[in-house]
């Protein structure tokens, strides 16, 4: 982050954004990066792990008998309905494992069952654990890699993964260099928001957010080569507007561009 406050704050909101478009579109992810997030929640959770083959392979364990076996391809698949290596097929895989490793019972099931085993519980504790992760999942994601990361945590449409750690560039590069005016108008206008309250100003704060935001997805589609959702977008001057006008649903699904499987 910046040392900058104003400059820190616009990059919290491109990076709220960015965030949003890889849940909400299911963008294919780094999948080194995803790895680890399932490590961590799973870590957090109490669950120990034992990896094989230079970690191609994984088993999770906890307390009994109860042991859950994965390769990594399994984990980045998920269910295989969404994108490879995307933070929803990640979250199947997470919620899977912790189905395996914590039986539980529902209070329905609980009438037919005579003597229901110490370790199992209630259909809602379950809920709960599984809740817990995978919020402890998405922001570790969040926090930790998408922050320090930011445009090299997107897998582009090749499927290369890019060198981890490395970075970023492409929101200095809007702010300081190829849309530096865009900055300086937005410090300009803030500087006049502590001097008085005037909701004009306020108005012209939130709509230079939003065209950093766009100048931002612009530059990362074409640096990823992610399609538009609209063939008619082909200038850069009309993919702009067009995503000023639509947002993040401006780019293609990532399961219409990584397919369900990759």
């Amino acid at each position: 982050m910046y040392p900058n406050p104003i400059a820190k704050e616009i990059q919290k909101y491109v990076l709220k954004n960015l965030y949003e478009l890889v849940v909400d579109r299911k963008y294919s992810m780094h999948p080194g990066i995803l790895l680890d997030c399932i490590f961590a929640a799973c870590e957090e959770q109490g669950i120990s792990m034992i990896f094989w083959k230079e970690r191609q392979k994984v088993l999770f364990y906890r307390s009994g008998k109860r042991k859950a076996e994965r390769t990594h391809q399994q984990l980045l698949n998920g269910q295989g309905k969404h994108p490879w290596s995307s933070l929803a097929s990640a979250a199947e895989s997470l919620e899977s494992i912790l189905d395996e490793l914590y039986p539980g019972v529902d209070e329905h099931q609980a009438k037919f069952i005579r003597k229901i085993p110490e370790e199992t519980m209630t259909n809602e504790e379950y809920l709960t654990i599984v809740d817990k992760t995978e919020r402890y999942f998405y922001s570790q994601f969040y926090q930790e890699y998408l922050a320090r990361y930011q445009e090299h945590a997107l897998l582009p449409v090749s499927g290369e993964a890019p060198i981890i750690p490395q970075n970023p560039k492409l929101f200095e590069d809007i702010i300081t260099r190829k849309h530096s005016e865009l900055m300086d108008e937005y410090k300009r206008v803030q500087r006049l928001i502590r001097k008085c309250d005037d909701k004009s100003l306020e108005s012209a704060a939130v709509k230079l957010r939003q065209q950093i935001w766009a100048h931002y997805l612009v530059e990362l589609a074409e640096m990823k080569g992610y399609p538009f959702a609209s063939k008619e977008v082909v200038t850069s001057e009309n993919k702009y507007n067009f995503v000023l006008e639509q947002g993040r649903a401006a780019l293609m699904q990532g399961c219409e561009i990584f397919g369900p499987l990759h």
